[in-house]
């Protein structure tokens, strides 16, 4: 299923670019909920020694499965690592998910050996992209994800990542209109017709998290795995409308040899 994403696709691409050569670094892949562990099995292919944490515990039996047992449930009021162990750390989607998100990126310095990176990546909220008006007219706001806030632009994101003691040394984003339309129309389906009336449904959950979902929604699924291949063409329109904004932010920065700033 992580294979059909149209989003998720381009969202490990533009990562591996920012990561680059891993095969001799200590890595950590930090995620906050939504992650079922097909993303980390990715990193963990690029080579390194890879770890794992998640902000949530809904999905750790699945994580745990695809992460050699190298996992930990983490408080956002402080990392579970010894200082200084690792070379990348990735921050994937989660500062949308908290209110310290200063606080939480300065704890994560402890965690890099001297010129160690962090890679963050947010959603862009951005007002003026179309997508987002639109989601939020479907009733499908922030809160649906789980998130606390909106997002960040790329400006804001960066402007955090300085507040928090970081030196950003580059920035970018994936996901155009088209994808984003794509992906809109996949979790209200998911969301708001085929858990409708579901108790047991999850607020914030927009995708299945476990083969037991897989197994209920199944004949949906087996639907959505015909068409992926058109919705990947379909998805390629975005090529069309490069002006139109990215809807997800990602930066790579170091810790700033002044510190952090006031």
């Amino acid at each position: 299923m992580f294979n059909r994403s149209i989003k998720k696709r381009k969202k490990v691409d533009a990562l591996l670019q920012f990561l680059g050569p891993s095969q001799d670094k200590t890595c950590l892949l930090m995620t906050c909920g939504d992650n079922t562990g097909a993303m980390n099995y990715y990193f963990i292919r690029n080579g390194g020694s890879w770890f794992h944490a998640d902000l949530q515990d809904e999905n750790l039996a699945s994580l745990r499965q695809l992460t050699e047992g190298r996992l930990v449930h983490m408080d956002v009021r402080g990392p579970c690592y010894r200082p200084q162990v690792f070379d990348v750390v990735i921050v994937l989607d989660v500062l949308e998910h908290i209110r310290t998100d200063v606080a939480f990126l300065q704890r994560l310095r402890s965690l890099l050996r001297p010129n160690g990176r962090v890679i963050v990546t947010v959603p862009n909220a951005g007002d003026k992209l179309l997508a987002n008006y639109l989601r939020n007219a479907m009733g499908m706001t922030p809160d649906k994800y789980g998130h606390v806030r909106g997002g960040y632009t790329v400006a804001e994101l960066n402007q955090t990542l300085q507040n928090a003691g970081y030196t950003v040394l580059r920035d970018g984003g994936y996901s155009r209109i088209v994808t984003e339309l794509i992906e809109l129309a996949i979790n209200f389906v998911y969301v708001r017709l085929m858990n409708k009336g579901n108790a047991e449904h999850k607020e914030g959950v927009i995708a299945p998290t476990s083969q037991q979902e897989l197994k209920k929604h199944g004949l949906s699924y087996k639907l959505f795995s015909a068409l992926s291949p058109l919705l990947w063409a379909l998805s390629q329109l975005d090529r069309l409308f490069f002006c139109g904004g990215q809807y997800a932010s990602i930066s790579e920065a170091r810790i700033a040899p002044e510190g952090p700033r006031s």
